[in-house]
Parts: structure tokens; C-alpha cells; sequence
């Protein structure tokens, strides 16, 4: 099961659209200090203030195993109006899920929530892939293992 969120940021604080949940919260220097794109379990408002900060994304890492929660994070800064579109690709090079958003402010924050079960009955455990793209262009890719 896919669950969306995709939002802007205004300088340090701004309203978290959650598609999935339709809930909105506030974030502030959303990825942790050197990181723009990554994979972790969860977000955790530990401190309760409704505020995203580095330190509450739980569990970075690249390897999953099907009874965790795993989250895809990406950060594009500097491209407002532009064509953003994810995918997430199984061990086999297929395409699992893509998505497109267009970025509504110079700095476009989208996060994906998957359960990696789902994954795993659709490709099997390995390595999968998700890329992201701006305006067609493949701006990165990254490697995830996913085990039994």
C-alpha cells in the first residue's frame, strides 16, 4: 500500500499537505544535515510540536526487512515549477509505482511510505531502485535491499 505526501518549503516552516491522511503538519531543515535523498522506517514527532526536525527521522539505512515500515524521502531545491516525478523500480527493472507532482515552491520535499510486505509479494526480496526526475532528467538514483 502507497501512502503520498508531497510538499513545499517556504524558508524553515512551512504546512505539510499529506495526501494520503489529508493531515498537516509544519517542518523545519527537513533532511538530516548532508542527506537530500534517502530511505528510513518513519518520521516520529518525538517532542510533540508538529514540527519536522533531522533528528526524528527514525531508522536511515538502505536495507529493510518485509516486517518494517519504510519511507522514501527526497529534497529538490532551487526548482519551482517544475516536473517531479518518482519511480520505484523492482529487482527486475520494472516499474512498482511512479508518481508526478509539480514543484510549487523553490524547495519541493516529497515522501513516500510503502509497506515493504507489498513489495515483496509483487517483486521478491532484493535490490530495488527508486529514481527521481526533474523535468525528465534523471537527478538521482538510489539502492535499497529488501529482505525476506
Amino acid at each position: 500500500m502507497l501512502r503520498r505526501a508531497v510538499f513545499p518549503l517556504a524558508a524553515i516552516v512551512i504546512a505539510l499537505l499529506h495526501f494520503s491522511c489529508g493531515s498537516s503538519e509544519s517542518i523545519e531543515s527537513v533532511t538530516p544535515k548532508g542527506l537530500d535523498f534517502f530511505f528510513c522506517n518513519y518520521w516520529e514527532d518525538q517532542n510533540q510540536d508538529g514540527v519536522i526536525q533531522p533528528k526524528e527521522w527514525v531508522g536511515i539505512k538502505d536495507t529493510f526487512r518485509v516486517s518494517e515500515r519504510l519511507e522514501f524521502v527526497g529534497e529538490i531545491t532551487g526548482k519551482k515549477g517544475a516536473k517531479v516525478q518518482f519511480k520505484l523500480l523492482d529487482p527486475e527493472r520494472v516499474v512498482v509505482k511512479a508518481d508526478e507532482q509539480v514543484a510549487g515552491e523553490d524547495t519541493y520535499l516529497g515522501r513516500y511510505s510503502f509497506e515493504p510486505y507489498d513489495l515483496f509479494k509483487k517483486g521478491g526480496a532484493g535490490r530495488y531502485s527508486v529514481e527521481w526526475y526533474v523535468n525528465g532528467n534523471l537527478i538521482r538514483r538510489l539502492d535499497l535491499t529488501l529482505l525476506n
